[in-house]
């Protein structure tokens, strides 16, 4: 008897196998009990844990009608919006019911057709008529369906009550294999979302796009490798990469062993999805991101066979700047939208020496108005590179370019191109992750030793600092106010004030590792704030490793005008998982963060911060 090894890859031999086993499962049921036992026992080893792309094969078409009740309809603003339920998928023979909102735009009708997003919000969060009124409002019919379930108080009536054997737990595996977690059923539930879109006779069937925020980006990923009718796909954040280990989601994925480590990774990590997926993709992200670090980013975009772009905000953790948002927007514009212009092509970086020996970055951009260079120094990981922008000049018609400013010559450098269009939306080039400057031809620069400094972030240096946003489009582009270098008091400060212009948004520097500073051992830090009441300053530590991740919280001095603040580590008590109950030194810190309200109709401002040595360590 000759036997022949087939991969358990290969296209359609799991349920070819699956068929046989049970057949055989089918023909002992009556003959021999025991027999019968040992084989369902096998049957059920073998298929409960499977994944991949045959999972997704063998669950689709869902065979059930898609059953669409309209609930209700109110106003959003000027958006009408309704709520329905849908048949998203089937489980345990029970049809889940999805809970969604859906709106169109005014005069949207059957002669007069619209394209569609299908917003897929993140983890924790839930359908709102705000992202929804977003696409509205920009001429887009817009569902956005709920799949995070009851929580926070929200009721099982406006939510999708996934009931069992669907798991709601984006990591541990269920009883009955990955087909009963509800990350499987949100894919299922996305793709029947596109037939609720087709249903309506205002939609185009042909301009259908995707949008999903964190969870809802990396299973964006999933959805458009599954569904050829997808037009145009904006990932947010999500980019996989979870079984390298990086941050808590990372961490309980491999605690769960190597064997559903693989599983999870095969069937729904958007690095086993990105060759198959044949629509456009602009992926938009932090450049310090926990959820898609730049590493797992480039490696799922470089997996692409579709066109495709990357938009990077710089130095942010799970959040966007509005030149993210409009690049987004411009895509999904330039694909799904017969009368806008197409998107602007990608930025080309290439590193090689200057004249004069410096670290010279060259830079193709078409058609952009404004380009520029991150620059990111030290082989810091990923999710704690300080990124600096240095301003690119013209050299000819597309061609611009920018000295690299090195620490030495064997420090790292990591660059990335930023091309900004006339329309205000920024795309990003690839990424070069940490370069050797010595090892680029010709470069001499970096010679000489280099001595870190004091100062983490200088009086008036605006690019020192960042705002942490919102994830949803809406409050990014409302509700983001940038930082300023401003003049008060005879100091320079920066700021960055909410509406009321009384509070100060809260700012983070993450220049601490920049090679140019220096450690924060035996040290008191230094901060000058301008007119803050009550401000309160956090310290962010370890974050990036497996464990012993800590935040340190201590208040700031307040009061009128300029007042300094001095801070000794036992100053700072743990906000949360911090090993202590106060903090040992400032070693391990890699961003501060400020915020806090102004005092009377004060003007709200931080100045200069800096280490100063600790003379209890030098008595």
């Amino acid at each position: 008897m000759t036997i022949v090894a087939l991969p358990m890859s290969f296209p359609g031999f799991r349920s070819a196998f699956r068929a046989s086993c049970y057949g055989i499962v089918e023909r002992t049921r009556t003959r021999n009990s025991l027999v019968f036992c040992c084989i369902l026992m096998l049957c059920t080893s073998l298929f409960a844990a499977e994944g991949g792309l045959e999972s997704w094969e063998e669950a689709w078409p869902i065979d059930a009608p898609l059953d669409i009740e309209w609930l209700a309809e109110f106003q959003y603003k000027t958006v009408k919006v309704r709520s329905l339920r849908y048949t998203g998928s089937v489980a345990g023979g029970k049809a889940q019911r999805v809970y969604a909102l859906y709106a169109v735009p005014q005069g949207a009708s059957a002669k007069k057709k619209v394209p569609a997003i299908i917003q897929i919000h993140g983890g924790g969060q839930t359908c709102t008529a705000q992202n929804i009124a977003w696409y509205v409002e920009r001429g887009y019919a817009c569902i956005a369906f709920d799949w995070g379930g009851p929580r926070d108080g929200r009721t099982a009536d406006v939510t999708t009550a996934w009931s069992s054997p669907v798991r709601v737990d984006y990591i541990d595996p269920p009883p009955g294999g990955v087909g009963d977690m509800f990350l499987f059923h949100t894919v299922l539930a996305a793709r029947r979302a596109i037939d609720v879109l087709q249903a309506q006779p205002e939609v185009d069937p042909e301009r259908i796009g995707v949008q999903g925020i964190s969870w809802g980006g990396l299973l964006t990923w999933v959805v458009g490798a599954l569904d050829g009718r997808i037009k145009a796909l904006v990932p947010v954040y999500g980019a996989g990469g979870l079984d390298a280990g990086d941050k808590a989601e990372g961490h309980a994925l491999l605690r769960r062993g190597a064997d559903w480590a693989r599983v999870w990774t095969e069937t729904f990590d958007p690095r086993r999805f990105a060759p198959y997926i044949k629509a456009p993709v602009l992926f938009c992200n932090g450049t310090d991101d926990w959820f898609g670090t730049l590493t797992a980013s480039e490696e799922v975009l470089n997996a692409l066979n579709s066109p495709h772009a990357r938009s990077y905000s710089a130095n942010r953790n799970h959040s966007l700047g509005p030149d993210n948002v409009r690049a987004a927007m411009a895509w999904l514009d330039g694909y799904l939208k017969p009368d806008a212009e197409a998107p602007v092509a990608s930025p080309q970086v290439t590193l090689s020496a200057s004249g004069d020996g410096k670290l010279l970055a060259s830079i193709q951009a078409p058609e952009a108005v404004e380009v520029s260079l991150l620059v990111a120094r030290g082989g810091r990981p990923d999710i704690i590179k300080c990124w600096m922008n240095v301003s690119a000049e013209r050299q000819a018609k597309d061609q611009w370019s920018a000295i690299v400013p090195v620490w030495t010559a064997q420090t790292p450098v990591s660059v990335i191109a930023q091309a900004k269009a006339a329309s205000g939306a920024l795309i990003s080039s690839d990424v070069i992750l940490n370069c050797v400057p010595s090892s680029v031809e010709g470069v001499t620069d970096g010679q000489e030793p280099a001595v870190a400094g004091d100062t983490i972030a200088a009086a008036g240096d605006a690019e020192a600092w960042f705002v942490e946003t919102s994830t949803d489009f809406y409050a990014i582009a409302n509700g983001f106010e940038p930082v300023l270098a401003i003049e008060v008091d005879g100091r320079f400060g920066v700021a960055s004030t909410d509406e009321s212009g009384r509070r100060l948004s809260l700012i983070t520097t993450r220049r601490l590792t920049d090679p140019s500073v220096r450690s924060g051992e035996d040290s008191r830090l230094v901060i000058w704030t301008h007119d803050l009441g009550s401000a309160e300053i956090t310290l962010n530590a370890n974050s990036y490793r497996l464990s012993g991740a800590e935040r340190w919280r201590a208040m700031i001095r307040p009061g009128a005008g300029w007042v300094r603040t001095v801070l000794r580590p036992d100053d700072f008590s743990a906000a949360n998982g911090g090993n202590a109950s106060s903090m040992r030194s400032f070693t391990s810190i890699y961003d501060i963060s400020i915020t806090g309200g102004a005092v009377r109709q004060g003007t709200p401002a931080v100045g200069e911060i800096a280490w100063e040595a600790d003379t209890r360590f030098s008595e």
